[in-house]
């Protein structure tokens, strides 16, 4: 088991640097439309569209948040391409993840 996991942590991704960038770009546009266009985007209580993640509009900075979504997609895209056919996509908030846990807990 310890010679399996081994391997599996020195096996490069299959992204070289260039592809990586571009993948990165791709999602952080997406990114910044999907916060443009959020329904709560003048709200003083914000939602992280992306994550679930909640923050204060004028007082905490909007990057961190941007930054979080498009790591979250870029590891949902990931698991897409690299995890088991079968398996669901990668839930990225909350809501998603219990989503996930109810309907295998209803199986």
């Amino acid at each position: 088991m310890t010679d399996t996991i081994n391997k599996t942590a020195t096996v490069p991704s299959s992204f070289s640097a260039p592809q990586m960038q571009d993948a990165m770009s791709i999602i952080k546009s997406q990114v910044d439309r999907i916060f443009k266009e959020a329904s709560d985007r003048f709200d003083k209580i914000r939602r992280n569209p992306v994550t679930g993640g909640s923050w204060l509009n004028g007082f905490d900075p909007i990057a961190p948040q941007k930054a979080l979504a498009c790591k979250a997609l870029f590891a949902q895209q990931h698991v897409a391409r690299h995890g088991p056919p079968s398996a669901p996509p990668l839930p990225l908030s909350h809501d998603e993840r219990e989503d996930l846990r109810v309907r295998f807990e209803t199986r």
